[in-house]
């Protein structure tokens, strides 16, 4: 792809993320308005408030403050990414909604990008379509919570690895560890979608046929990661870990396990599977999905790329890394794993030979979304 087609794809994008960002301020004021928002969003929200009084009436060094000691348990970046809105449009519950544009944005030329370089423009198009019309994107797009900029830029880090080739190009190396780090800075539990990224690089590291060159862009890649968490975490790493340690495995767990019985039963670690293909991906596009992945993997002459392979093992290890808490988010956690699925989806339904029996998975859908 050149540089003239990637700015018009680009833009298309952006266009289309506007429209979209247009149709959800509508429905939030057609909606939320007329009620407070939920007690964790009502935090966030006043997270970003107070980080844009302290720019606003205070000074450079009270609002940096600010964004580090408020809540020393909750990652900061979301909120600030707020506040410029709150500069351009006012402070106000319906604006801080409006932080969701960029990380849609992001989101969506990730996925395409992904996509592309698995099965070509087209596949990558489509991608798109499944995303937006995937009822978590919608449903969380519209809300104002950290899971959703955690899978854009969850998505954005993985494009970056991708396009590093291994970790041959320093500079896309370079940016996959800064994305990583800004992942966690909008919500720390987000590292578990990051230990396979980490162990790959550890993988391409003390393999003896890497190169020097990779084993550099390696350590750069770690390198930005942790200097780009430490901003926040160097200053709060004690009431994090406390944080993550309660609401992760503790009795702060309790309260968000959906009864799940111990670790040891199909239930603990199927449930996930269940609110994906419910909620998140929706139970029409989960069949298409099996039904299209089956042949994928049957086919004897088939061969996978290694992109293909790593968009797979962003979705297996992610799933079972946040399996692994007692606290089941529901499809809202597993937002970042829903990326890598929409692309596969994209690219084994386009891999059907046949107009024919495309237009038959799309007619199913459409049916099925009728009678649901």
């Amino acid at each position: 792809m050149n540089k003239r087609h990637l700015l018009y794809i680009t833009g298309a994008i952006f266009f289309l993320s506007i429209i979209l960002t247009f149709f959800n301020y509508i429905w939030i004021k057609d909606n939320l308005s007329h009620i407070p928002p939920p007690w964790d969003q009502s935090f966030y929200i006043y997270m970003g408030l107070n980080e844009y009084d302290a720019l606003m009436n205070g000074n450079l060094q009270r609002f940096i403050k600010t964004i580090i000691r408020q809540a020393p348990n909750l990652a900061p970046l979301f909120p600030v990414t707020t506040v410029p809105f709150f500069i351009l449009f006012g402070p106000g519950v319906h604006t801080a909604y409006l932080a969701n544009s960029v990380y849609l944005f992001i989101l969506l030329v990730s996925l395409f990008l992904i996509t592309d370089r698995l099965a070509g423009r087209t596949a990558a198009m489509f991608s798109i379509f499944l995303a937006v019309t995937f009822p978590a994107i919608i449903t969380y797009s519209r809300d104002y919570m950290f899971e959703f900029p955690l899978a854009s830029l969850t998505a954005l880090s993985y494009l970056f690895m991708l396009k590093s080739d291994s970790f041959q190009c320093r500079g896309y190396s370079l940016l996959s560890g800064l994305c990583a780090g800004l992942s966690v800075l909008v919500k720390t539990m987000g590292i578990v979608f990051f230990v396979f990224p980490f162990l790959y690089a550890i993988y391409i590291f003390v393999r003896s046929l890497t190169t020097t060159t990779a084993r550099k862009n390696i350590l750069y890649f770690l390198s930005v990661f942790f200097i780009t968490i430490s901003i926040f975490f160097i200053f709060n790493y004690n009431e994090i870990l406390k944080y993550l340690l309660y609401y992760g495995f503790g009795e702060g767990s309790r309260n968000y396990n959906f009864g799940m019985p111990d670790m040891f039963s199909f239930q603990y670690w199927a449930i996930y599977l269940k609110h994906i293909a419910g909620k998140g991906m929706s139970y029409g596009y989960a069949i298409i999905f099996i039904g299209t992945a089956i042949p994928a993997f049957c086919f004897r002459d088939r061969r996978f790329s290694q992109d293909y392979r790593m968009v797979w093992l962003w979705f297996i290890t992610g799933y079972i890394l946040l399996s692994i808490s007692p606290n089941k988010g529901g499809e809202r956690y597993a937002l970042p794993i829903l990326v890598p699925l929409a692309s596969l989806l994209a690219v084994h339904i386009m891999q059907i030979k046949g107009r024919s029996l495309k237009f038959f998975i799309i007619l199913f859908y459409k049916h099925f979304l009728k009678s649901y």
